[in-house]
């Protein structure tokens, strides 16, 4: 597969003043381990018996404690 990239001027300018780094390799390889990433995800998500209503739960009272823990803690200091 072929892919087109848009890099921003400033990065590209960046990338070439290293004429010895193998750009498209560095990039193969970070979207190599982003794909595994997300089939690892997949797969522990296809085994997981947590719902999306337990998810959310989860992630409010997590909120909570870190609107507790850095927000009120910081007022009283």
């Amino acid at each position: 597969m072929e892919m087109k990239l848009q890099i921003p001027d400033a990065i590209g300018r960046e990338m070439k003043k290293d004429q010895f780094t193998n750009w498209n390799e560095i990039i193969v390889r970070e979207l190599f381990l982003k794909v595994s990433e997300r089939q690892l995800v997949e797969e522990i998500l296809k085994k997981s018996k947590l719902t999306e209503e337990n998810a959310e739960e989860i992630g409010e009272k997590i909120k909570e404690n870190l609107y507790r823990e850095h927000y009120l803690a910081g007022a009283h200091s």
